[in-house]
């Protein structure tokens, strides 16, 4: 763990802000020409960097401040085609279930007397099959030209990209992208709520027909990225269907919430007749009683019927949809869509029995159904004809007579669930529908503090609108069910203590989508800072953030280099001093990594007071894993991780998800430490530098109980928010954080790098926290902890773990019945749990001067521990004292003193052997030099031998003795724990720990 002294820098990550309309911008102003590759100069933060290239058919050519080409098509549009003569760049996947909409792409283009005269634009989404908007000609010459490609492809949630052809040059002519500003610009938006999350999809981008697809007819293929049905020289009603009885309540009256089918539709006749045989007829049927669709029953999205007006249609049928006769409208209109490309969605209201129909002419290419919205509705009417049946099919069906050239083509299908069944407004003063519940959206129309008055609450979902504000107070929670959308100009802040909560693990997570020009932040104050140098560890709680971005006050940052961790003695410290590592310039904080960060001693001119730091970003949500390293050599092998979430995690959830009892993944041992220091840095203690801090600061959990710094009550079973710690791995792998683990509820994150009052009570363990302190700053806390699943002897380090060497400090530690251990949590069987049980104390002063030291209860959970008495019983002074009732406060020198203390549950049991114990009494003092005094105080007995074991069992000294106090050099002794075997001339062994400085 850390042993080094920490300073700080300050650096401030600046975010520029763009004009509203573009989503990506190319400027090649300091390009030399002939650059292979170019990056973009800006893109919305939901999507990624995007970078330009050429085909194989152009060679780059030199000139400044451009991005330039030759060797462009001397023919026409195929031949560039054929021998790539294009310029493509990609526009990413939206992160975090964004989509996005391109509505034009304009170029600033500039060519040469003998380059290129025409150009193209083609995209990915139809495999460049056809051009976007109508082919440019170039008329000027070495003059830029803006030109501008009508796009308007909308709501897209997948990568696409763009190629330019050009063609028409004479010899060895260029073309090249330049001017003063953005040379390329692609305009559109971001969609700040996500496309909707569906039970079933397919926009056949696979190249084949999925498994889940059955073929009736045999005419269906792939083209385009697009799924096409022929007709094949004969007449057949020919479909493709798919059961979806797993995928979502098919009886559709019984949904709890309104369903959607969203789909893109278009069939090349014109006039088409219908469904009976020979005729042309194009369908998408919604939900269908049997597979075979010449029998049965279904709704459907039919296109074709007798008339010049060729209407979309919802329509019911009955014993097949093979004949035009079996069908009935439910909704239709009155517009010619013929063979238009058709984006289309149905809805369907369970709680009304109410459909709705969408459509919209997309000319000659489709654009994403999800963008339909009001002004493309048909109409709306009640229909229960077949919602009690089980519909359990789907299908894409294509009925036709003998046309060789006929087809039928569909895309981007989506059939979604909605997750809200209802929404309510605040409008700054009221909820229009109540105040929300799991199953109701919230939608902010108006600024929202919580406080006593307007409460923390729960949602299904969450909208920010524009130019609102949320702000999660101290001590109060939002907590939400699926997703989160926060627009353009509108905010949220979760305070130090308070708590963001979303739900969902794997698939079935909510998102978080942040426009481009919305903001989120965490707001974390740490606590009171004594010294320039005392240390606060981090961990990022929003997507995208730097050490730059958010720890701007702290000079040094450092991160935790567990492939650099050597331990090879088992001490705890790195033998090379070099997993710290010392971050360089703005490094990323990935989410579920650790960080620690300090001060700079001449910019530190507040000590006492507590320092704030804003995290901005979108917020963390849904499965996040973190690789760890073990190396088998190592004594433990240590890794800093931190909590990637806006709100604590329940220590127990994350150790079942990754701990080493079943179903963990064995990634890490059930032991973890958070840092909360309370001691300034010292030479006297444990590691690798002049200064080095005290490891009696750490906070430690186990899969038992819990045990704070000494400085105050127990912890709590809680991670905080944007809080790292220390983890020893039990395999290399993935640490998995999930929503699971997220902890709700008012005053839940109130415990931030030092701990508080907050208790976690589990009455099936009983847990004893005792405190030292002094009036020298010493500071120690142990835990007993008594569960049915831990026995009186050694259990593992997640149940018994050893405290981290403390240096020159003073130090508490329990021991076992034979006197051994170092526990700063120790884990026994309930069962021992009596008024005759004993619980054997360590005490260990490394100073030189006798000090005043006091001892208290500040946890006592369970049955038993909460109705008996509890005693401390000093052996030295021959006394016992009520610990449950008050404090007790004593004097010691310094040393190791391991039989001095008792806790015992029975006063009438104190005086047996009482003279015994008090005579058989071992002190080990270290003075000047390396020299340590073994003594036997006020007994007849003497020394005979000493043996001097390291943890690991390893015979260090092999001693011999013959007064009742010994003086010997241990020069060879390094700075760590040992352990002491003293037998005496009667015969008695005593065993005992203590740490040579």
């Amino acid at each position: 763990m850390i042993k080094k002294i920490l300073k700080l820098f300050i650096l401030l990550l600046i975010f520029s802000s763009f004009s509203y309309g573009q989503i990506l911008t190319f400027d090649f102003q300091g390009n030399v020409g002939d650059e292979v590759t170019a990056n973009s100069d800006f893109n919305d933060i939901a999507l990624g960097l995007s970078t330009i290239s050429r085909g194989i058919g152009l060679t780059a050519a030199a000139n400044n401040n451009s991005f330039n080409s030759i060797n462009w098509s001397t023919i026409d549009i195929a031949d560039a085609i054929a021998n790539d003569d294009y310029v493509e760049f990609t526009i990413p996947a939206p992160t975090g279930g964004f989509s996005y909409n391109v509505t034009t792409i304009n170029f600033d283009l500039q060519r040469s007397n003998n380059g290129l005269t025409a150009i193209a634009l083609r995209s990915s989404l139809d495999a460049y099959a056809t051009n976007i908007d109508a082919e440019i000609t170039l008329a000027d010459v070495n003059s830029v030209q803006d030109i501008t490609f009508n796009v308007n492809q909308l709501q897209n949630t997948d990568a696409i990209t763009y190629r330019l052809y050009g063609y028409s040059e004479n010899t060895n002519g260029n073309g090249r992208f330049d001017g003063p500003s953005n040379n390329i610009e692609i305009n559109g938006s971001i969609n700040t709520f996500p496309a909707p999350t569906c039970n079933v999809s397919d926009d056949f981008s696979s190249g084949t027909l999925g498994a889940e697809w059955t073929d009736v007819g045999g005419n269906s293929s792939i083209i385009n990225s697009r799924l096409s049905i022929a007709t094949g020289g004969a007449t057949a009603l020919d479909y493709v269907h798919q059961d979806v009885s797993g995928s979502y309540n098919t009886t559709l009256n019984t949904l709890t919430n309104s369903i959607n089918w969203e789909f893109n539709m278009r069939q090349s006749r014109g006039n088409p007749s219908g469904f009976n045989s020979s005729n042309y007829g194009v369908a998408f049927v919604l939900g269908a009683s049997d597979s075979d669709l010449t029998q049965g029953d279904g709704y459907a999205v039919v296109l074709g019927q007798s008339g010049a007006t060729d209407n979309v249609r919802l329509v019911s049928y009955s014993n097949g949809l093979d004949l035009n006769g079996n069908l009935t409208d439910i909704i239709t209109g009155a517009v010619d869509f013929g063979n238009n490309y058709l984006s289309i969605k149905v809805t369907y209201d369970p709680a009304t029995d109410t459909w709705e129909l969408f459509v919209r002419d997309d000319s000659g290419n489709f654009s994403s159904p999800s963008s339909l919205d009001n002004t493309n509705s048909i109409g709306n009417i009640v229909n229960t004809t077949h919602t009690g049946t089980a519909l359990n099919h789907i299908a894409a069906v294509w009925n036709h007579a003998t046309q060789a050239n006929a087809t039928a083509i569909f895309d981007n299908i989506c059939i979604s669930v909605d997750k809200c069944s209802s929404s309510t407004t605040w409008d700054g003063t009221n909820w229009s529908a109540g105040i929300p519940n799991s199953s109701t959206e919230a939608i902010l129309n108006g600024d929202y503090t919580t406080s006593a008055t307007t409460p923390s609450f729960t949602a299904c979902s969450l909208v920010i609108n524009d130019g609102f504000t949320l702000i999660v107070s101290n001590g109060d929670f939002i907590e939400i069910e699926n997703d989160v959308a926060v627009n353009n100009n509108a905010s949220i802040t979760t305070e130090t203590e308070g708590s963001f909560v979303q739900n969902g693990d794997g698939a079935t997570a909510g998102v978080f989508a942040l426009a481009s020009l919305g903001s989120s932040n965490v707001s974390k104050t740490t606590s009171p800072l004594a010294y320039w140098y005392s240390l606060t560890y981090w961990s990022s709680p929003v997507q995208g953030e730097s050490t730059d971005g958010a720890l701007f006050d702290s000079s040094r940052v450092f991160w935790f280099n567990a492939n650099n961790y050597l331990d090879a003695n088992g001490d705890s410290l790195d033998d090379d001093a070099n997993a710290w590592t010392r971050e360089q310039g703005d490094f990323p904080m990935t989410p579920g990594q650790g960080f620690a960060g300090s001060h700079n001693e001449p910019g530190f001119i507040f000590p006492g007071v507590g320092y704030g730091y804003i995290f901005s970003g979108p917020y963390n949500t849904g499965d996040i894993t973190y690789p760890v390293v073990n190396n088998t050599a190592n004594g433990l092998h240590w890794n800093l991780i931190g909590n990637p979430y806006p709100s604590a995690i329940d220590v127990d959830a994350f150790f079942t998800e990754n701990g080493t009892v079943a179903p963990g993944n064995n990634t890490v041992y059930e032991v973890l430490y958070m840092w909360s220091q309370v001691n300034p840095v010292d030479a006297g203690n444990a590691g690798n530098e002049v200064l080095n801090y005290n490891q009696n600061d750490y906070i430690t959990i186990n899969a038992i109980s819990e045990s704070g710094n000494g400085t105050t009550a127990a912890p709590s079973r809680q991670i905080p928010s944007g809080q790292a710690f220390f983890i020893p791995s039990a395999s290399s792998g993935d640490v998995v954080f999930t929503n699971s683990m997220r902890v709700s509820g008012n005053g839940v994150n109130t415990e931030f790098y030092r701990t508080s009052n907050a208790q976690n009570t589990n009455n099936a363990i009983e847990k004893l926290n005792i405190n030292l302190s002094s009036d020298v700053g010493i500071y120690s806390q142990i835990s007993v902890a008594y569960a049915d699943f831990a026995t009186d002897d050694y259990d593992g380090n997640a149940i018994d773990t050893f405290r981290n060497y403390a240096g020159n400090a003073g130090v508490l530690y329990s021991l076992d019945t034979e006197g051994n251990g170092f526990y700063v949590i120790q884990g026994k069987a309930k069962s021992s749990l009596t008024e005759d049980e004993v619980i054997k104390i360590g005490f260990g002063a490394y100073i030189s001067t006798n000090e005043t030291y006091t001892l208290e209860i500040v946890k006592k959970e369970g049955d038993f521990l909460s109705t008996n008495p509890i005693y401390l019983k000093d052996n030295d002074l021959n006394m016992v004292h009520n610990l449950g009732e008050s404090s007790y406060t004593f004097n010691s020198d310094g040393g190791s003193f391991d039989e001095r203390f008792e806790i015992i549950f029975n006063n009438a049991a104190l005086s047996i052997d009482d003279e015994i114990i008090a005579k058989n009494r071992l002190s080990i003092v270290e003075f000047d030099k390396d020299n340590v005094e073994f003594s036997v105080k006020n007994n007849i007995h003497t020394i005979e031998s000493i043996l001097i074991y390291d943890l690991q069992g390893r015979l260090v000294y092999n001693l011999e003795g013959n007064t009742s106090t010994e003086v010997f050099n241990l020069s060879n002794l390094t700075t760590q724990v040992y352990i002491a075997k003293v037998t005496l001339s009667n015969g008695q062994v005593i065993s005992k720990k203590a740490i040579k400085k």
